[in-house]
């Protein structure tokens, strides 16, 4: 009699074991979710600084105005660089999007960031004309949100 409840005792005390385990377990992965959370915003913070910076330089500011003012106007080689610029805002708007749709990001970083960047940068002439360059490039269902953010 002795050897079973000996036998009880140890069976309820692994279990436990097991138990705590697995809350333990629970926790970790929670906690893992939210460092990974965490690392993704950062990246997509310093992908909206680099883009930023290349603003911030006076040449690109000038092309910027220049092509949302009067797009026809511009040469070749500033045709070339104010594509790859919107080109670079857009592959950010684009990774907000995914990293939202993939739970990295909080569900409203997309409305509060992804479209501001499609609205400033894209609703116009000169960015409208880039666009229909550089949107090949992109899946189908990042195009359709774009096509329904600039409301065509």
């Amino acid at each position: 009699m002795e050897l079973n409840n000996l036998n009880k005792w140890l069976s309820l005390i692994a279990n436990l074991g097991v138990l705590a385990g697995v809350f333990f377990l629970a926790f970790e992965i929670q906690q893992n979710t939210l460092y990974l959370r965490q690392g993704e915003s950062n990246i997509t913070f310093d992908q909206v600084s680099a883009s930023r910076m290349m603003g911030m330089d006076e040449g690109m500011a000038e092309l910027v105005v220049r092509a949302t003012e009067d797009y026809a106007s511009l040469s070749q080689a500033d045709l070339f660089r104010y594509t790859q610029y919107l080109n670079q805002w857009m592959w950010t708007s684009y990774n907000i999007y995914q990293r939202e749709l993939n739970g990295y990001l909080e569900s409203a970083e997309w409305e509060r960031s992804g479209k501001a960047i499609i609205l400033g940068y894209i609703n116009n002439s000169g960015g409208r004309a880039s666009w229909r360059l550089m949107a090949p490039m992109f899946p189908e269902e990042f195009r359709a949100l774009v096509k329904e953010t600039l409301g065509k």
